[in-house]
């Protein structure tokens, strides 16, 4: 079997920190527009 050869160039570590900024807005954006609508039921229809 032929092994995988570890080396990142720009473009990969750029598209790590891109994944990163995207990621961790997913688990903060949905907590804030939840506080501000005034029925939980609302959170499902957004």
């Amino acid at each position: 079997m032929t092994q995988l050869q570890r080396k990142l160039n720009l473009y990969g570590l750029t598209m790590i920190a891109v994944g990163s900024c995207i990621g961790s807005g997913i688990f903060l954006t949905p907590s804030k527009i939840a506080t501000d609508l005034p029925h939980h039921g609302f959170i499902l229809l957004v």
